[in-house]
């Protein structure tokens, strides 16, 4: 799913103040979320991957692309 830059995340139904990671999609609070620069998915601290500043889909993806580069 691709999201648009800055387009909020989706809203928890089981709780009052949490959003869903869309990769994962475990609940916490919108401060341990982060919106991927590359496709606009929000991520927790376990699907996100600082090597590149993207999800950890986005991040494999990249790794693919280096990989056929060399």
């Amino acid at each position: 799913m691709m999201r648009k830059q800055g387009e909020p995340p989706v809203k928890d139904p089981h709780s009052f103040a949490q959003f869903t990671c869309d990769l994962c999609n475990t609940a916490h609070p919108i401060a341990e979320l982060r919106q991927c620069v590359l496709c606009g998915r929000w991520a927790c601290n376990a699907c996100w991957k600082d090597e590149y500043y993207t999800c950890r889909s986005c991040a494999g993806l990249i790794k693919i692309h280096q990989l056929k580069g060399e």
